[in-house]
């Protein structure tokens, strides 16, 4: 097999850790396969890359194109399932506090290793070139790309599964006055969870404080964290900067929430705790209600 080929896989597998920080909307366009381009740098030459989402094509996949050093450009096409896959894995690269990435090439393979936050996950874009839903296009003519149908003038939205009626939002609670002489604080309090259709568990955070949660919390090298423990186990947990995207909580009374990744067996109870603020970085007015602990079921 072409060395560049293997070299071309390499790069794809890895390329969400290095545009993350760039392609903020792309996981989202992904997700609902609407036509979006972006550009980011590419740490090995320094030069901007693009990388898009066309639309749906003829056979009802999402076409996606992204550009490789070397003038080649990867080509896939999604079903839906495989779409909301990756583009829930891009969720989890712009979540981690760290990321990382070590390519294997030989004996004809690429094995990619992706770790997040210290941890070895599962990469949806290898089995994609495994399966051949993603192919490199080489220059000079070396393969030839899939004729496409060009991205029709609005795109046709697939067929999604029926959402569960959410339950009604809680009332917003009036921000409390600040007591003369004394300085207002934040207030982050664990509101409610949830489930969506794939029983994964949907955390809100609400600010009951007098004062935004500081912008530091936000930091990504040392971000405020929200954990799950199950059973009294960690289970998982995602940096503050990735919970909160439009920093609704630096403002007092606002609200956020965010779909964790791990969904809980359908059918199956569990004790669950959600931590708010887990290393006690951000000063609060009131600290007990950084913690809810409660028996879930996803029916």
């Amino acid at each position: 097999m072409d060395t560049r080929y293997l070299i071309a896989a390499a790069l794809l597998i890895s390329q969400p850790l290095w545009a993350a920080s760039e392609c903020t909307e792309y996981a989202d366009r992904l997700d609902a396969c609407e036509p979006y381009e972006c550009s980011f740098t590419h740490p090995f030459t320094g030069t901007p890359m693009k990388k898009s989402v066309i639309g749906p094509d003829d056979d009802g996949n999402c076409l996606t194109r992204e550009q490789m050093p070397g003038n080649m450009t990867m080509e896939c096409r999604f079903d839906e399932a495989y779409r909301k896959e990756v583009a829930d894995y891009i969720r989890q690269v712009e979540a981690a506090e760290k990321s990382s990435t070590e390519a294997r090439i030989g004996g004809g393979k690429t094995k990619v290793t992706t770790r997040l936050d210290g941890k070895a996950v599962a990469n949806p874009l290898q089995a994609a070139m495994e399966k051949g839903l993603c192919k490199a296009i080489m220059p000079q003519g070396r393969e030839k790309p899939r004729a496409s149908s060009p991205p029709p003038a609005k795109p046709k939205r697939l067929h999604k599964p029926p959402q569960p009626p959410a339950p009604p939002a809680p009332p917003k609670r009036a921000a409390p006055k600040a007591k003369p002489g004394k300085q207002a604080l934040p207030d982050l309090a664990v509101a409610r969870v949830e489930f969506d259709a794939r029983c994964r568990p949907i955390v809100t955070l609400e600010n009951r404080g007098g004062a935004g949660v500081p912008a530091s919390a936000y930091d990504r090298s040392n971000s405020a964290g929200i954990q799950l423990y199950k059973e009294g186990k960690g289970w998982q947990g995602v940096a503050l900067f990735g919970f909160d995207r439009t920093r609704a909580l630096m403002k007092p009374g606002g609200q956020a929430s965010f779909t964790m990744f791990q969904p809980l067996p359908e059918g199956t109870s569990a004790r669950v705790k959600i931590v708010a603020d887990l290393r006690n970085q951000i000063r609060e007015s009131n600290k007990r209600n950084n913690t809810l602990e409660l028996e879930l079921r996803c029916r």
